[in-house]
C-alpha cells in the first residue's frame, strides 16, 4: 500500500444545503451502491464454493476479493467517470453523482465548472452559458443551474 499525504476525510461541505430532490438522488444511488455490493458478496459466495479446494483458507478468500486488485485508483476511476457524466434525468441526479465523484478528486472549482457545464443537457447549457461564470466557485454555478433546470 503507498503512502499518500491526502487519505483524510474530504473537508466538509460549506454551501447551501441540497434540495430534496438531490437527497432523494443521493439515497438512491446509496441504494444502488448497496445493492451492487450484495451482488458482489453473492458471487464471492459463489465462487467460493466453486472452487472451494483451492479457496481452502481465509487469507486466499482475502486475497482473491483484495479491492486493491479491482481498482487501481479510486481518483483516477472517480476522473474518468466525471469526464463522462452527462445529464440524462433530472438536474439533482446528476448534481448529486457530480459531487460525490468530486469529492474522489482534488481538482480546483475551475477546472469541476468546465467538466460541470460539460456534461449538462443541452438546453441548460444554453441558458448557463449567457450568465457569467460566478467567482464564488462550484456551489453557486451549481445554484445557478437548478434555477435554470426548474
Amino acid at each position: 500500500m503507498s503512502s499518500n499525504a491526502n487519505t483524510g476525510p474530504a473537508p466538509p461541505y460549506t454551501g447551501p444545503p441540497p434540495s430534496a430532490a438531490e437527497m432523494m438522488a443521493e439515497v438512491q444511488q446509496l441504494h444502488n451502491t448497496i445493492r451492487n455490493l450484495q451482488a458482489q458478496m453473492n458471487a464471492c459466495s459463489a465462487h467460493f464454493r466453486l472452487y472451494k479446494n483451492k479457496l481452502n483458507t481465509p487469507m486466499k478468500k482475502l486475497l482473491y476479493t483484495n479491492e486493491e486488485d479491482q481498482v487501481v485508483n479510486e481518483e483516477r476511476q472517480a476522473a474518468a467517470e466525471l469526464l463522462t457524466l452527462k445529464q440524462h434525468k433530472s438536474y439533482a441526479a446528476y448534481s448529486a453523482k457530480f459531487r460525490q465523484l468530486t469529492s474522489k478528486t482534488e481538482w480546483d472549482d475551475k477546472a469541476l465548472i468546465e467538466i460541470y457545464y460539460r456534461g449538462l443537457k443541452d438546453e441548460v447549457k444554453d441558458e448557463l452559458y449567457k450568465a457569467d461564470r460566478p467567482e464564488e466557485g462550484l456551489t453557486t454555478y451549481m445554484t445557478i443551474a437548478i434555477k435554470i433546470d426548474e
